[in-house]
């Protein structure tokens, strides 16, 4: 069965990384969800995707030099659509509550120099305490995934250090303890065989990114094992109508 990963939430027609996009998801089929996480300058774990906050706020600075409450106050849903105007960044501990516990989450951790130590640390405290590891795994590039492999041996994680070669890739998420991948939908048209060769290895594929019809259908026909949308009612339809 293909899971569908709503990207961001259902991030095609609701401001991404908010709570409406993320309950327009599950409202839509989502198996699972695909969020960003990172530390606020008070050290708390919030759900947001770019390093500075122009695009989604229009407000300046980096998200690391605003505390938690100051965060929480931006709105990131008028620049999306007047409709949305309110809507706010979300804590982690929102996302957890608001989402329900039958719903994967896939935790896109965005480390930086400055932040990778400390950001790791609180998240992987933030799960212990919430009882969460069943629920979720984590996402990251290769620096990151160790610190949490490093705080927590069993977290399920999965890189996002990609090389040209796929074989390459699978190698080294393998030595790195990863049982899924994340290769860009590019990199198996490109490489008819990646899907094969990892399932022969134990990984589990996860494809980035698909938001039509046909790119949907042909990630269904390789046998992938979930498919990343900023749509996911589209690929839900799709997916019944093949029914996979």
């Amino acid at each position: 069965m293909v899971k569908i990963f709503a990207h961001r939430g259902a991030s095609g027609a609701y401001p991404e990384n908010t709570l409406v996009a993320f309950r327009e998801a599950v409202r839509m089929g989502a198996d699972a969800i695909e969020l960003d996480v990172q530390l606020s300058r008070d050290r708390e774990l919030i759900v947001f995707h770019d390093e500075t906050l122009e695009r989604t706020t229009g407000l300046s600075g980096r998200v690391i030099d605003w505390k938690l409450a100051a965060i929480q106050k931006m709105d990131v849903g008028e620049r999306y659509a007047p409709e949305f105007a309110g809507e706010h960044i979300p804590s982690l501990q929102e996302v957890f509550e608001a989402v329900p516990s039958s719903i994967l989450l896939n935790i896109h951790v965005i480390a930086h120099s400055y932040s990778r130590k400390m950001l790791a640390t609180r998240l992987v405290q933030y799960l212990h305490e919430a009882d969460a590891w069943e629920r979720c795994f984590i996402t990251s590039d290769a620096r990151t995934l160790k610190q949490v492999h490093r705080l927590h041996p069993g977290a399920k994680i999965c890189s996002l250090t990609r090389f040209p070669n796929p074989s390459d890739y699978l190698r080294h998420s393998m030595e790195l303890g990863c049982r899924i991948v994340q290769p860009l939908r590019q990199m198996l048209n490109a490489h008819s065989h990646f899907v094969e060769e990892a399932h022969q290895r134990g990984l589990t594929v996860n494809v980035v990114y698909a938001n039509t019809e046909d790119e949907m259908l042909d990630l269904i026909e390789m046998e992938v094992d979930g498919i990343f949308t900023n749509d996911p009612g589209l690929l839900r339809k799709v997916l019944d109508d093949s029914q996979v």
